[in-house]
């Protein structure tokens, strides 16, 4: 049956399975013959099971031979190996940091459910919608693809074919497609991993795709050349009116020129021994394109700030809890670096994806003697601030 034939990864596989389209013969060929006995068409399986116009064949009465599986057993083995050595070595020791948690308390927030605060159906139904708009980056291309999604997912979970010559069933595939998601919201829900419109979650495209392709596949316009028209238009709308969910950068303000500038800017103005404030998220920069060293978990402790050398200046980097400077929390921070700066320039440096997101902050800005901040783009920010000592 078509459905049971489904490509998996089509646009990867079109190459491979039209190459052995073409070179497949009816088993009586004498050609066919002559290959067979060449060809050990066992390590061809994953693709031949997908590839276009081949036949079925009974797989599943061969046997593969001993040191296929052995091979198998060890590399299935050694994977979990790196798997375990990873989980004992990295991710049980970062989960259990204070900047792990943080992270979760800033731009994760979104992406974990918080009990007490919101309603699951509600979390979950505003995750599926961010993560899509954060694969397509684009609003209205993201709704009809989440749409396409959950059709497809619906096709392949209806269909009753038990598969045939050892394929998995249509239904099989449904529920390999959803499981993933599943998975992810679930851990989303307890808190253990982001679900939404984020990087961690980019895998699950290898995933949504398929289900989205197959409802794609079932559509039958009247006009042939209506489907790939459609597709063309679709994929033209993400890639040139990009409307992007959450962080972003622009690809003109990413150019490292913009930085340099900044940088020679902030040399050409700040008197040596000035104090360079940043929040933690433009604190990382700073630290490598002026300070030389990490400025962001070393140094003097204050209550909101590490206060420490950077190149010809001190630098005061907001905690990594805090992440980034705004309008209803600056006030009370800067507040407690009255001694700190006592008889200093201050100059505030401000980078990353956030900077062109926070008018109100920068609005504020003007009470401390910086009304025209100069701007690198959109995202780097320099100004000398005056606080009143």
């Amino acid at each position: 049956m078509p459905e049971s034939n489904l490509r998996l990864f089509g646009t990867d596989l079109v190459p491979t399975g039209s190459s052995l389209s073409r070179v497949w013969r009816p088993a009586g060929s004498s050609w066919a013959k002559r290959r067979a006995r060449s060809v050990d068409w066992r390590s061809f399986y994953p693709i031949i099971r997908l590839a276009p116009g081949v036949p079925a064949m009974p797989w599943g009465s061969i046997r593969p031979k001993a040191s296929f599986v052995a091979t198998w057993v060890v590399m299935q083995g050694g994977c979990m190996a790196v798997a375990g050595v990873l989980w004992k070595t990295h991710i049980s020791i970062i989960r259990h940091r204070a900047l792990t948690q943080d992270v979760a308390q800033s731009y994760l927030r979104s992406s974990l459910f918080h009990r007490g605060e919101e309603n699951v159906f509600a979390f979950v139904a505003k995750a599926n919608l961010r993560l899509f708009h954060f694969l397509f980056s684009q609003g209205a291309v993201s709704a009809l693809g989440i749409i396409l999604f959950v059709v497809g997912i619906v096709m392949l979970l209806r269909n009753r074919d038990p598969g045939q010559g050892g394929r998995p069933s249509a239904r099989q595939l449904g529920i390999l497609l959803l499981l993933a998601f599943v998975i992810n919201c679930v851990a989303a829900l307890v808190g253990a991993y982001p679900y939404g419109g984020t990087r961690h979650d980019s895998y699950l495209a290898i995933f949504a795709m398929p289900a989205i392709a197959f409802a794609v596949a079932r559509w039958r316009p009247n006009r042939r050349w209506a489907r790939p028209l459609a597709i063309a238009f679709a994929l033209a709308i993400c890639n040139f009116t990009v409307v992007p969910a959450g962080s972003y950068i622009r690809p003109r303000n990413q150019k490292k020129e913009l930085m340099e500038q900044a940088v020679a800017y902030l040399h050409a103005s700040a008197a040596p021994g000035s104090i360079v404030l940043t929040d933690y998220e433009s604190g990382l920069l700073l630290s490598y394109y002026v300070c030389g060293a990490d400025i962001t978990h070393s140094g003097g402790l204050t209550e909101f700030f590490y206060i420490s050398r950077c190149g010809e200046y001190e630098s005061a980097s907001s905690l990594p809890r805090l992440w980034v400077f705004t309008a209803d929390t600056f006030p009370a921070q800067v507040q407690t670096l009255t001694v700190p700066v006592r008889g200093h320039e201050v100059w505030l440096f401000q980078a990353g994806f956030i900077v062109d997101r926070e008018p109100e902050f920068q609005a504020l800005l003007e009470r401390y003697g910086c009304a025209s901040p100069r701007k690198f783009g959109e995202n780097i920010l320099v100004c000398r601030l005056r606080l009143g000592l």
